[in-house]
């Protein structure tokens, strides 16, 4: 069901002709890419940091406005990636990135499904368990 409703949303932001930042494409597309940097060892930590950023702003607008994005974000299991991509950084700049995200996800997603979510499957125990630079300030 949720398959269909993805497939008819896709097809509807196609239709329109419009390059939509907020569409569940744009959400893929990001992903996608986040899969890639995790595949080549996270060593762009710009475009990582930004990609996270930009998953962040259109899960929480998708919470306000459209469910199916966090539906995506729950299939891919996304939380894991960031997990994994957090663990692979060489870089604190992607270190803070995830924190931010993570939380700016738990600030602003309404849904109780989705914070419930966020806290469950030991997503934030994993997070607290890498070894963060305290000296740095920003983390």
């Amino acid at each position: 069901m949720k398959r269909i409703q993805l497939n008819i949303i896709k097809a509807t932001d196609r239709l329109r002709g419009i390059p939509n930042k907020f569409s569940i494409e744009n959400l893929e597309s990001l992903f996608e890419e986040l899969v890639q940097h995790e595949r080549n060892g996270c060593q762009n930590a710009e475009r990582i940091v930004e990609n996270l950023r930009e998953i962040a702003e259109l899960l929480i607008w998708g919470d306000q406005h459209n469910h199916i994005f966090f539906d995506y974000f729950l299939e891919k299991q996304m939380l894991q990636h960031f997990i994994k991509v957090l663990f692979q950084a060489r870089d604190n700049v992607i270190c803070v990135q995830i924190i931010q995200t993570l939380s700016m996800l738990v600030a602003n997603v309404s849904n109780e499904l989705s914070i419930y979510y966020i806290f469950s499957g030991n997503h934030i125990n994993n997070m607290i368990r890498h070894e963060f630079d305290f000296y740095d300030d920003e983390v």
